[in-house]
Formats: structure tokens, sequence, C-alpha cells
């Protein structure tokens, strides 16, 4: 793990190139380091502000890894920075020139944070952005179930970013074969434990699952669990479907800054790129759902938000010229959504505990010994997307 020494050493070192990039000659510098109080569990996060003559004040947000190495190991912490950095010295160029080249308008585009500095050495990684919070952005609660007027904008922006791959796809194959097919999902299916952690650890999940289920719930999900084994389950889900693009691959609702005007939603901005791959286009939308909503908003919006995203992404591609009966045929889509909504129950189950974590997992654990201290909120969470399953007719 890098210590606080070093990460002061990191954080100057690309201060100093930020500052030449910048031109900057007269300055000063403050930083403040801000505790995690969320589900961060990888690096430190510092804001910090530079105030010169040339160009005012200047607030950006620094990630800095330091993370022990079980926890590096565990969370494929290498892999994740690299990602994030290829997003913003790579992808981030790509796709603004797709969107300058077809002269989409500017309130139709698809934007990331304007990044400043990134550190790929091992060990010292490190991405500094610009502070969204600076301009008013905040992280939404990760307690709160989302609302539908959040949904629906944040369903429109991931089809913006799902569109511009299929864009990218046609307008350059050599150029994304090489880039974005290459981006294997990892975090689910590579460098996995041994079978007998996995078992011990998938136990665990079970049974702190089942808390909070009635007795005919609780029979009916075991019945389920013995069909297949759950992280065979999970692992499945992560095959490509018909129609397969770069996905964000963590689109929660905790990693969607939004910036509110007179108490109503203004602006949306993703952020966390670190599980970028090629993938399904419904993994994100069904990660999306059922990390962020409740039973409530799913017996409302379920159907609707689909319905949503696929004319968002329709929209979308209009603006580059392409049809989306061509990028992915409304039959196909309504297809691949049916055979991944059993994709959310085992998010349920793996996935939503770390959302909705009381503390940090000790990582430095064996993965058969990681206690994740989820608390009522998860059981209460959990036991709505059972009540989900069973009207669906799944369970």
């Amino acid at each position: 793990m890098t210590t606080e020494s070093a990460r002061e050493k990191i954080i100057s070192d690309i201060l100093k190139k930020i500052t030449r990039n910048e031109h900057l000659r007269e300055f000063g510098i403050t930083k403040e380091e801000i505790p995690c109080t969320g589900i961060n569990y990888t690096a430190a996060i510092y804001l910090i502000t530079i105030k010169s003559k040339e160009k005012g004040e200047i607030a950006l947000f620094a990630k800095i890894a330091k993370a022990s190495d079980a926890e590096r190991k565990a969370m494929h912490l290498t892999e994740m920075y690299r990602r994030e950095r290829f997003v913003y010295l790579e992808l981030v160029k790509i796709y603004n020139d797709l969107q300058n080249k077809y002269k989409v308008p500017i309130e139709h585009r698809y934007t990331f944070p304007k990044h400043y500095a990134s550190s790929p050495t091992l060990m010292e990684e490190a991405v500094i952005l610009e502070n969204l919070s600076a301009k008013g952005f905040y992280t939404p609660d990760r307690f709160e179930p989302m609302d539908w007027i959040f949904a629906s904008r944040a369903v429109r922006k991931l089809a913006n970013f799902h569109a511009l791959s299929y864009v990218m796809q046609r307008e350059n194959p050599k150029l994304f074969d090489k880039l974005i097919k290459t981006k294997e999902e990892y975090m689910y299916t590579k460098g996995r434990p041994a079978p007998e952690i996995i078992l011990k650890y998938t136990k665990d999940r079970i049974n702190t699952a089942m808390e909070g289920l009635s007795d005919e719930h609780a029979e009916r999900f075991k019945a389920f669990l013995k069909k297949k084994e759950p992280n065979a389950g999970l692992m499945e889900q992560h095959s490509l479907q018909r129609r397969p693009c770069l996905i964000h691959g963590d689109y929660k609702h905790t990693n969607l800054m939004i910036r509110s005007e007179n108490g109503k939603l203004a602006e949306l901005c993703p952020v966390d790129y670190q599980m970028v791959h090629y993938g399904s286009p419904i993994n994100d939308l069904m990660y999306f759902i059922f990390t962020g909503s409740d039973e409530a908003f799913r017996d409302r919006y379920y159907k609707e938000i689909f319905e949503h995203y696929y004319n968002c992404l329709s929209e979308s591609l209009g603006h580059f010229n392409f049809n989306v009966k061509d990028i992915y045929p409304r039959q196909e889509f309504d297809e691949d959504v049916k055979e991944r909504t059993i994709y959310g129950l085992y998010l349920g189950l793996f996935i939503l505990p770390y959302m909705l974590a009381q503390k940090k997992p000790d990582f430095n654990k064996k993965a058969d010994e990681i206690i994740i201290d989820s608390g009522i909120q998860y059981r209460d969470r959990f036991s709505g997307v059972v009540n989900t399953f069973v009207k669906w007719g799944y369970l």
C-alpha cells in the first residue's frame, strides 16, 4: 500500500506537470484529503485548488491508488487504472472527434470530466480530473433508491455512450477491433479464487440474503439456487450477446454526478470508467436498475425504462445518420432483455451488498473470510428484488 508520504510525492510530481502544461508561473496550491465515507475501496481522494494569475482557480479531483497487495489483487487494481487511463487518454478524443464530425448538438453530446494528468506507474497509479463538485455537482445518496426523473436522464446518457461505440465500430472497424474488442470483462471472469473459496463466499452471501426473506420466498429462492451454482450463473451473464459494444461496466447511480437548479435535476455526468469493457449493453442497463432501484420503482417503470433506452439509442444514432434498426433491431433487443433479466437477481446477491455496505470490507483477508456488513438496508432491498422475481415468475 502506498504510504501518505508516497502519495504526497505522487501528487507533487503530477501537479508540477499540470502547472507546466497550463503555462502557470505564479500560483499557489492547496489540497485536502477527503475521508472515505462511501464505497471507495481502492483510492485516496484529494481535492486540490491551484490559484494563479494566468487562469484564476483550477479545481482538481485526484484519485491515488492506496490499496494493499491483497486488495490490489482482489480488486484487479492495476487493470482498473489501466482502463480508466485508456478512456481519458484515447477514447475521449475518438468520441469527441466523432461528435464533432457529425456536428452533434451540444445538448445531445456525451461528455466526460476534463482530464488533467495521470500516472501509469505500478503501485503509484493516479488520475487527476476536474473537480466537478466545484461546479455544483454532487453524488446521489447510495442508500436512497432513484426516482424516474434521475433514471430517465441517466438512461439517456447511457444510450449516448453505447451509440458512440456502435458508431466507432462502423467508422473505423480496425481501430475498434484493436482498442475495444480487446477490452474483455475482467472483474468477474478473470483471476477468480479457487472453487472451494468461491463456494464458501457464495454460501455466506446466500445466508445473508436469506435473512430478510419470508419463509415462502426463502424456499423459492433456495429452489432457484439448486438449479445452477450462483457464481456460474453470474459468469454466464457476462457472455457476449447479439450486439456487443463498449459498456461502462459499473453504471450505478453513485457513479453519476448530478447538478441541480432550483431543486430540479439540471445536469448529469457519468464518472469512474475503471470497469469499461466489450460486452452487452443490456448488462449496463440491468446493473443500473438493480443496484439503484427499489421494488416500487421496478413495479412502475421496469418496462418503461427499456422502452426509453431504445428510443434514446435510436435518437442518438440518428445524430450520426445511422438507423437503430440496422444497429440493434428491436426484436433482438427485446430478446436480449428477456435473456438477461435474471442478471438482476445475481446482482442483488453479489453486488448490492457492496453498494449498501456500512463500512469497507477487509480485502486483506481471504475471499472466503471477507465480511460485508450490509445491515437492514440490504436485507430490505434484496427482499424487494426477490419479490420482483416472484412476481415476474422466475422464482
